[in-house]
């Protein structure tokens, strides 16, 4: 399968970034339905949705953040060649 072309005039660091918005979204809602449904079907009132929407904001706000510091680690390192080896710069006259 192909990878998406990136929008025009967007960088893919950009859309990957908002991507990470998109799941702290997703995450929240996802959990406060789960507790929404939980109230109606066993009538615990509103502690299901708390529950969820605060499970859901916890979780996805680690989440983002661990994804944020991975990427800011990546982007500090010197890239790896296929071997796993530091790649390295041949500058002419190095030999």
């Amino acid at each position: 399968m192909k990878a998406p072309k990136p929008l025009k005039g967007l960088p893919p660091e950009f859309v990957r970034l908002a991507n990470i918005g998109v799941e702290l979204a997703a995450a929240v809602v996802g959990l406060s339905l789960l507790g929404y449904w939980i109230d109606g079907h066993f009538k615990t009132g509103p502690w299901g949705l708390l529950t969820g929407a605060i499970v859901g904001i916890v979780g996805g706000l680690y989440n983002m953040v661990r994804k944020t510091i991975r990427k800011a680690f990546q982007s500090g390192r010197p890239k790896e060649n296929q071997a796993g080896e530091k790649a390295q710069d041949d500058q002419p006259g190095d030999h």
